[in-house]
């Protein structure tokens, strides 16, 4: 995988294989290398919004880990915004509002989970946005 990367990092399919490297660093809890490669990724990569979310998305995950919760929640954020019709963006941006808590930012993460109950498309997210307004002391109407 290195190899490819190494010999074909300005093609779509070599900034691609990154991404990849990336996700097998991330599972195998290498989380210093995946980190290493999903912001390459991310710097380098102009193709698919819905790989570059995921980009986004992994490096996140990595701040996460290891406690950047603040540089977590923007990345998720960001990762959400980037591909908005991507399945996945109501999970990124509900993981944006768990990782505003996570660092102290109540009135960012109420924000963020009213945005998800205002706007999802799936609806995949909003029971658990919900139920995160109610532990901060909002009144959810009843639709």
């Amino acid at each position: 995988m290195i190899r490819l990367i190494e010999e074909y990092g300005g093609t779509d399919e070599g900034q691609q294989g990154m991404l990849i490297l990336a996700n097998i660093y991330y599972q195998q809890k290498k989380y210093d290398d995946a980190e290493i490669y999903f912001q390459e990724f991310v710097d380098s990569y102009s193709g698919s919004d819905i790989l570059l979310s995921s980009g986004y998305a992994g490096l996140a995950a990595c701040q996460e880990i290891n406690d950047n919760y603040m540089a977590a929640a923007e990345l998720y954020e960001t990762a959400a915004k980037t591909a908005p019709d991507y399945i996945e963006s109501d999970n990124f941006m509900y993981l944006s509002g768990i990782c505003y808590l996570k660092a102290d930012d109540d009135e960012t993460a109420r924000q963020i989970f009213k945005k998800i109950i205002d706007t999802s498309k799936t609806n995949q997210r909003v029971k658990d946005a919900e139920a995160q307004l109610v532990m901060l002391g909002e009144k959810i109407p009843r639709q």
